[in-house]
């Protein structure tokens, strides 16, 4: 038997509170294609229990053109 696809949920951004959908225990999250750099993901995950929204993600130092070594954020 399939199960049902887990769904997004809504969230509030720890940072600025906006709230956001959050699919990171569904099949695809927006953050699956944020890459981070090693430094800006260890800075968030020291700072933040919980997902940020995508406008805090990218202004904690997204660049595509720049990231570096990057990691996934999640």
């Amino acid at each position: 038997m399939n199960q049902p696809k887990p769904k997004t949920e809504k969230k509030t951004c720890e940072s600025c509170g906006e709230n956001f959908d959050c699919g990171a225990n569904a099949e695809k999250c927006w953050c699956f294609e944020i890459d981070l750099s090693a430094e800006v993901l260890q800075d968030l995950r020291e700072n933040f229990n919980s997902c940020l929204c995508p406008n805090c993600v990218q202004s904690y130092g997204f660049s595509g053109e720049n990231a570096g070594e990057s990691r996934r954020f999640i």
